[in-house]
């Protein structure tokens, strides 16, 4: 019992001094916490001080600018602007403060300037066709197409008529079937007509026949035929159709004549 009394006599005198070292402890932490908010106080006036009493913020992030539509458009507004210079420097006038006579004075300047162009500019005309469709040749452009010989134009036309249509066709464009009354004018004939259908032979409608008399060969204006240039060979001598053959063509190879019968249809070559 002695040494539980003296036990609790000496535990109870400790307790106490431990109590009041808690206490000194706690102490010494509020004051430590309360200088750190008088610092903190501190800091904030002196930026109020500083900075005028504003308030700072941190705006929002900004979104990214997104890149315009190709559909869009972009329209410009472009002014021109004239400088004149002066001896105090350079004055640039506002559009609004263009005279309006001086602008009258232009107009009528680019007006002179394009008169003079229309002026300068001749007229031209325009050169008629001279190619027309085979049936549709008339005699002012046949030696364009065809063989001029002298005053006489020669023109083949390569459809197949007999000899009454043949001269009938000539006639209407203005002219008749071929007609040579010498030699030298047969020659120019016979040599066209060679060229033209050469590498092949075809017999040709000229205008020479003995319709009216057996015999007595004459051209379609009448005049009476004085050269000849009948074909013939060892078998074969021209004419001699006698009255079954009355109108005269000439072979494109060699030129010769043959009497044939009128009903036949041949190309045929007229002169004009």
């Amino acid at each position: 019992m002695i040494w539980t009394s003296i036990f609790l006599i000496l535990f109870c005198s400790h307790v106490p001094c431990s109590q009041g070292g808690v206490q000194e402890s706690e102490e010494d932490g509020t004051a430590e916490m309360e200088n750190q908010l008088s610092a903190e106080e501190q800091s904030k006036k002196l930026e109020k001080f500083l900075l005028g009493h504003i308030d700072i913020t941190v705006p929002p992030a900004k979104h990214p600018l997104m890149p315009p539509k190709t559909e869009s458009k972009f329209s410009f507004n472009v002014t021109l602007i004239s400088v004149s210079q002066k001896e105090n420097g350079v004055i640039l006038p506002k559009p609004d403060e263009k005279d309006e006579d001086q602008e009258e004075e232009e107009v009528e300047e680019a007006d002179e300037e394009t008169s003079k162009e229309d002026e300068m500019v001749q007229p031209t005309t325009v050169q008629p066709a001279t190619t027309l469709p085979a049936d549709d040749n008339l005699n002012y452009i046949s030696c364009l197409k065809g063989k001029r010989y002298y005053r006489k134009c020669y023109l083949i036309f390569q459809h197949f008529e007999n000899y009454a249509t043949a001269q009938q066709l000539c006639h209407s464009r203005g002219g008749n079937l071929a007609m040579p009354i010498d030699e030298n004018e047969f020659a120019v004939l016979a040599k066209y007509v060679h060229d033209a259908f050469f590498p092949f032979n075809w017999p040709i409608w000229i205008g020479i026949h003995d319709r009216r008399s057996e015999g007595m060969y004459t051209f379609e204006n009448s005049h009476r035929v004085s050269y000849f240039n009948w074909y013939k060979d060892h078998l074969v001598t021209q004419p001699n159709g006698g009255a079954l053959e009355n109108c005269v063509s000439i072979s494109s190879d060699d030129g010769k004549w043959w009497d044939n019968d009128c009903s036949r249809r041949m190309y045929y070559i007229c002169e004009y």
